[in-house]
């Protein structure tokens, strides 16, 4: 009967390490870091398509484009699950971040362009 109480008694204390531990896990910032580009595809190919990486702080980046000489900018938010989107700035961004890859769309006034990028 002892054994029984002392097990009961326990199991609050473990479940609440278990969740106390998960949140710390999940507060972690997976995405950080530097990213380099290693294929870029634009449809209409036409000119110059470079796509220098970009850097990562705090699960948020910002893209800067130069297109027809004047730039253009986007502010994009990750969230948890790896996925962003932002269609509302200059340059309409989305993507996907998985474990050390990641796809990122990009629209302008003259073409749409995916990029490929890994971690450095």
């Amino acid at each position: 009967m002892k054994c029984t109480i002392s097990i009961l008694a326990a199991c609050p204390v473990m479940l609440a390490a278990t969740v106390a531990w998960s949140q710390a896990t999940l507060s972690k910032v997976p995405f950080d870091g530097k990213w380099v580009a290693l294929s870029t595809q634009c449809f209409p190919v036409a000119g110059q398509n470079r796509f220098n990486g970009l850097t990562i702080k705090d699960s948020k980046f910002s893209l800067r484009f130069t297109v027809g000489g004047r730039t253009r900018n986007c502010n994009v938010a990750i969230g948890r699950d790896g996925s962003f989107d932002n269609q509302s700035c200059d340059v309409p961004t989305s993507g996907k971040i998985t474990g050390d890859s990641m796809e990122l769309n990009y629209k302008n006034e003259d073409r749409a362009c995916k990029v490929a990028l890994k971690r450095e």
